[in-house]
Parts: structure tokens; C-alpha cells; sequence
């Protein structure tokens, strides 16, 4: 899970840095499954928070498991205007014009079918899942009133299962 919530983090930071779909994510984080715990501020959003929820495992093959991990990307927009904060301001420069459904969109298209490789090896054996995507508002800081898409996301991971010792 470890491994898998830092090459998230690390996707948006990368895409970010480099111009490409996320340009305009000012923060990513790493939080506990709470979200009233998390500091955020008016200059930190656009952000995306990941967080981990679960991991369960289940045998796939003679010797191996398949750890099925799931994480839950938060991204969060500040609520304005009701239209504009959720469909765009198509009137606005590059990536400030974002609803949380362009948001939504953007992010899924950067993790959708993504196995999180590092220098070409997949870390993951089959590519993401995503699993749904939930919006609502919420207040969760200084702030008045944040927007906020819940992606939830279905990492699955190969290993070989350590045999135990004698008959068993």
C-alpha cells in the first residue's frame, strides 16, 4: 500500500511539473482516512489528497495471492458559483476555469488503466480499477464551502505467498 500511495502522489506531481493534463493541482497529499484531520488552505486548492482504505487478499494461483488494494483519491475545488463550480468556466485561462467535473475527468484520465511503473517495470499486475466516483460539498476548513470528488480505486498487486512450514 505503501509503495502505491507514493507513485500516486508521484503521477500528479510528475504530470503537474511537466505542463501535462493535472498543470493547474497546486497541492497532493498523503492523509489519514479522515478528512476534518487535514489542514486545507485557499492557496493549497486545486489539491488532491490520497488516502488508503483497504487491502484484502485472496489466493489466485498454487504459491500466490492477489493483495486487492483500495485507495481513495479526494480532489478538492473551492465552491463559487453553483454552475461554474461544478461545470467550468470555459471564459477563464487555462486550468482556472475547472469544475470539479473537467477535474474529475482529468484525473481519471491520468489513472485510469495505470500500473504505476517506475523505470518501465509495473508495479501493479493488472492496471487500476475505478471503482466510482462520488461528489458532494463539504466544509472542512477556513474555508466557506469546498467541492469535493471522492474516486475510489482498485489496486491489484501479484506476490508469492511464503509456504509454511510441514504439513499444513
Amino acid at each position: 500500500m505503501k509503495t502505491i500511495l507514493q507513485r500516486c502522489q508521484t503521477l500528479v506531481k510528475d504530470n503537474s511539473a511537466t505542463g501535462q493534463t493535472l498543470s493547474y493541482v497546486k497541492n497532493t497529499e498523503i492523509v489519514h482516512p479522515d478528512l476534518g484531520m487535514t489542514n486545507i488552505t485557499g492557496a493549497s486548492i486545486p489539491k488532491i489528497i490520497f488516502t488508503p482504505m483497504t487491502t484484502s487478499e485472496r489466493w489466485v494461483a498454487s504459491g500466490k495471492k492477489e493483495a486487492l488494494n483500495i485507495v481513495v483519491a479526494y480532489i478538492i475545488l473551492a465552491y463559487s458559483e453553483r454552475q461554474s463550480a461544478i461545470m467550468g468556466d470555459p471564459t477563464r485561462p487555462s486550468g482556472q476555469g475547472k469544475g470539479i467535473i473537467d477535474f474529475a475527468n482529468d484525473f481519471l484520465t491520468v489513472f485510469r488503466g495505470q500500473r504505476f511503473s517506475l523505470a518501465g517495470v509495473p508495479y501493479l499486475d493488472k492496471p487500476t480499477d475505478i471503482k466510482s466516483v462520488e461528489y458532494f460539498k463539504t466544509n472542512l476548513s477556513d474555508q466557506p464551502d469546498l467541492l469535493v470528488a471522492e474516486i475510489i480505486m482498485e489496486c491489484p498487486r501479484l506476490f508469492v505467498a511464503v509456504p509454511l512450514p510441514g504439513d499444513v
